[in-house]
């Protein structure tokens, strides 16, 4: 039980340091925006190069859907808006570009501030399950347009030891 009280205020601690943390997502009622293996592609790069124009926001994990998006992250508000905004702006342009006839005028951010760890938890789960919800074939680790591939559904911090100190998930 020692053990899991250390974990667990090692978590909190991480958790109080990180900054603000917040869900960002868009109306699920949005027409197709991602409608082809291109357009996701698109998605996923343009989303990490605007995450290069906020290295103050860190990206704890995204998931892109076809019609929204899921992001939790900790930063400044303004910072993780202006993240999205970066994001529609670009995704915009490429739409045009590409001669897609998708408007992203109802394509809006609404955030929420995560209050607590295991807040911050059940986003995080949130987020990476999404996809399943809608095609059981995928699951949080095998979904390509999302970041549980990447990071995995256990988001886990290592100290300098490298033991395991933090599960946010």
């Amino acid at each position: 039980m020692g053990n899991f009280n250390y974990l667990e205020s090692s978590c909190e601690l991480l958790f109080s340091e990180i900054g603000p943390c917040w869900h960002l997502w868009t109306s699920e009622d949005h027409p197709l925006i991602f409608c082809n293996a291109e357009m996701y592609k698109a998605g996923m790069s343009i989303l990490g190069f605007c995450k290069t124009l906020f290295p103050r926001v860190t990206i704890l994990t995204f998931t892109l859907m076809s019609n929204h998006l899921h992001i939790a992250s900790s930063g400044s508000q303004q910072d993780v808006i202006q993240l999205f905004e970066s994001f529609k702006k670009y995704l915009s342009k490429y739409i045009k570009y590409k001669g897609y006839d998708i408007s992203l005028g109802k394509f809006q951010a609404q955030l929420r501030q995560l209050e607590s760890l295991n807040d911050a938890r059940n986003v995080i789960l949130y987020d990476n399950r999404n996809a399943t919800v809608v095609n059981s074939m995928y699951t949080p680790f095998n979904y390509p347009w999302g970041a549980g591939e990447v990071y995995g559904i256990f988001y886990e911090y290592i100290d300098k030891t490298n033991e395991r100190i933090c599960s946010f998930a």
